[in-house]
């Protein structure tokens, strides 16, 4: 984001370093994490010559990326190791399996075990932590959490809340920092628990949810100072 806002070679370092962390650690979550904020951020918060130069710099990262390849993946397939890193990501990336649920440490199963539980109680929740009892662990997507811990309607009803209080908050962003740092919380609060992790173990999750409310709140209270 300070990379974004401001060019320096300080900052670019920083954001180079991070990425080959996140592309070290064998996990595909964060990196389409950073993805997709990006891509956010360029098509929503920034001005119009700031879209253009980003949209173009992109586009020729993944021109270079495409026409250079099997070099790249080569290079990082065999350096990443030589420091102590993972190259599991490499490896998925080289045999085609970075996308989808049936590469995803068996997400796929997982899913469709909850999905029989939920139509052999009628719909009906299990109550928190119901993912437990029917897995043995978190659903790897919030949606079904809420499914099997409320049932399919009150789950529902509570997906949709959610939505809403972040689209009532983006609405009253007043600055592109405030828009910028709401699709950050977004991203690795919200948007992540459709790829890993529990939606009450989460902390970005919270401050989501926590921010939107401040957001939503300073607004109505200048229009009563007003």
């Amino acid at each position: 984001w300070q990379t974004l806002k401001k060019f320096n070679w300080i900052t670019f370092i920083s954001l180079f370093i991070g990425v080959l962390l996140i592309l070290s650690y064998g996990t595909r979550g964060p990196l389409v994490c950073l993805c997709i904020w990006l891509i956010a951020y360029t098509l929503i918060v920034t001005n119009f010559r700031s879209k253009l130069l980003l949209t173009a710099i992109m586009i020729m990262i993944a021109c270079a990326f495409y026409l250079y390849s099997n070099s790249i993946l080569n290079f990082l397939f065999d350096f990443l190791p030589s420091i102590g890193m993972s190259n599991r990501i490499i490896e998925k990336i080289m045999t085609d399996s970075f996308i989808g649920y049936e590469h995803s440490s068996e997400r796929d199963t997982i899913l469709i075990q909850l999905w029989s539980a939920l139509q052999q109680s009628h719909f009906n929740g299990y109550g928190i932590h119901g993912t437990w009892a029917i897995s043995g662990g978190y659903a790897h997507n919030i949606l079904f959490d809420f499914w099997i811990s409320f049932g399919i309607i009150w789950g529902s009803i509570l997906m949709l809340i959610i939505l809403i209080l972040i689209l009532r908050a983006f609405n009253t962003c007043k600055s592109e920092d405030e828009k910028a740092f709401l699709l950050l919380l977004f991203t690795f609060g919200f948007f992540k628990l459709f790829l890993s992790n529990l939606y009450l173990k989460e902390p970005y999750f919270w401050l989501l949810i926590g921010y939107c409310v401040y957001l939503i709140r300073n607004k109505y209270n200048v229009y009563e100072s007003n």
